[in-house]
C-alpha cells in the first residue's frame, strides 16, 4: 500500500475548508489517490438526474454533499455541483466529489504566483490523483489552480465569482485589469497555437519556423504562470523532430515532456512509458521520418 504525506482538511480564515501539509513534501510527490464519494454519470441530461436521485437517495451521501457551500441563490443540491470534478473516460461524462481533494482551495496560475499543487483524474487506477508541482512547506496550504489552461479564455476574478462564486484574492488577480488582459491575450494566443499544431505539422508547414513558433508560445505560457503545459507542448516538439527524422533533438524535446509529466502524473503512467521508449529509440514512434530527414532544433531552457 502507498504512504502518501500526512495531509489534513481545516478550517482556513476567509475561505472556509482548505487542505494543509502536515510534513514537508517534496516537488513531484504524490500526495493523495482519492476515489469519489458521490459519483454521477450519464451521456444524459435524463441520465445524471437519475445518477443525482439514485445517489442523494443514501443519507450519507447527501450529507456529505450538503457539507459543501452553495452558490448564492441557486438551488441547494445542483447549486453544489460546481464542486465536482471530472472522473470521466472517454466515452462518459462522469464526475465525482471527493472527501479531501474537493476541499483543496485556489490559486491562479499567473506571472506573481501559482498553485502548489494539481490534480488529475487517473482512469486507470479509478482515482484522482493529486501532485506536487514544487516543494511545499509543513503547514503550508494545498492549492490547486480550477482554471485550467485550455479553459483560461475569461479574466480569472470574473470567471470564478460566475462559476465558484469567490472573489479570488491571489497575486495575479490583484493585478491591474490592462496587465490582467495582457496576460489573457498570450493564453489565448498559446491555446490557439496548440489547437492549430496538428494541422500545421502534417501540412508540413516550414518546420524550422514552426518549431520556433512552439519555442515562442511555450515561453510565453510559462511566462503566465503555466509551466505545467511543458509536458504538452514539448511533446508536440518532439513529433515534430520525430516527422524529420531528427533523432538527437526528438530526445530531447521529449525528456523535457517526460520530466514535466513525471511532476504532474506519476511515473506510473502510460504517457511516461511511452515517453520513455521513445526517448530510448526515437524511431518507434509512429510517423518517424515520414517527411525525410531535416535537422531541427533543441528546446531553450525554460525554467
Amino acid at each position: 500500500m502507498t504512504d502518501f504525506p500526512a495531509i489534513e482538511v481545516v478550517d482556513i480564515p476567509g475561505k472556509g475548508k482548505g487542505v494543509v501539509a502536515l510534513e514537508f513534501i517534496t516537488q513531484g510527490t504524490r500526495i493523495i489517490a482519492e476515489e469519489p464519494t458521490i459519483k454521477l454519470s450519464g451521456q444524459t441530461r435524463e441520465d445524471l438526474a437519475h445518477s443525482v436521485q439514485i445517489a442523494l437517495s443514501s443519507p450519507s451521501n447527501l450529507e456529505f454533499l450538503l457539507s459543501f457551500p452553495c452558490k448564492k441563490g441557486e438551488d441547494p443540491v445542483s447549486g453544489r455541483f460546481n464542486h465536482f470534478l471530472p472522473c470521466a473516460s472517454e466515452d462518459d461524462n462522469a464526475c465525482g466529489l471527493f472527501a479531501t481533494i474537493c476541499r483543496i482551495n485556489h490559486t491562479c496560475c499567473s506571472p506573481l504566483s501559482g498553485p502548489n499543487a494539481m490534480y488529475t483524474w487517473r482512469e486507470d487506477l479509478q482515482c484522482e490523483t493529486l501532485h506536487a508541482l514544487r516543494d511545499i512547506a509543513a503547514m503550508e496550504e494545498i492549492t490547486v489552480s480550477y482554471i485550467a489552461c485550455r479553459i483560461h479564455t475569461d479574466d480569472p476574478p470574473k470567471f470564478l465569482r460566475k462559476n465558484f462564486d469567490f472573489s479570488c484574492s491571489c497575486a495575479g488577480c490583484a493585478r491591474p485589469p490592462d496587465q490582467r488582459a495582457h496576460s489573457l491575450a498570450r493564453i489565448r494566443q498559446y491555446n490557439l497555437f496548440m489547437e492549430s499544431f496538428p494541422t500545421s505539422a502534417q501540412t508540413r508547414r516550414n518546420p524550422t519556423q514552426l518549431l520556433e513558433q512552439l519555442q515562442h508560445n511555450l515561453l510565453a505560457i510559462c511566462e503566465e504562470g503555466y509551466a505545467i503545459e511543458l509536458s504538452r507542448a514539448a511533446h508536440c516538439g518532439f513529433r515534430l523532430c520525430a516527422m524529420y527524422g531528427d533523432a538527437k533533438n526528438a530526445i530531447l524535446w521529449e525528456t523535457l515532456s517526460r520530466d514535466c509529466d513525471a511532476v504532474i502524473q506519476g511515473t506510473d503512467t502510460e504517457e511516461y512509458r511511452s515517453s520513455e521508449r521513445w526517448i530510448r529509440d526515437p524511431s518507434t514512434y509512429e510517423r518517424w521520418n515520414i517527411y525525410g530527414y531535416s535537422e531541427l532544433a533543441a528546446p531553450v531552457r525554460i525554467i
